[in-house]
């Protein structure tokens, strides 16, 4: 588990720096980094001379659970703070459309 968390660490910190390089928002897009079935397909394509004894099915399973877990969690976060400025802005924004009732 601990190998499962130090992959995750150095994936989401490398995803920081490069939507920082890049001048990009980093919320929610630090939390949209999914693995899944293109990881597994990748994994088992490798042949059996090339594998790394210390990286297993296990490992790879943990990591994509644990990075589909990160996902969830970043997004509801993320849009619970957008539900409160949507609610702040919009008693400040008057519609254009109509004129304000006097």
């Amino acid at each position: 588990m601990s190998i499962a968390l130090g992959i995750l660490a150095v994936i989401y910190i490398v995803r920081a720096i490069q939507l920082k390089l890049f001048k990009v928002k980093l919320m929610p897009l630090l939390f949209i980094a999914p693995r899944g079935l293109i990881t597994i397909l990748l994994f088992l394509s490798i042949p059996e001379a090339s594998k790394i004894p210390i990286v297993n099915k296990a490992l790879i399973v943990q990591v994509i659970v644990l990075s589909a877990l990160i996902m969830m969690v970043g997004l509801m976060f993320n849009k619970e703070e957008n539900i409160e400025k949507e609610k702040n802005n919009e008693s400040d924004d008057i519609d254009p459309i109509e004129p304000p009732l006097i």
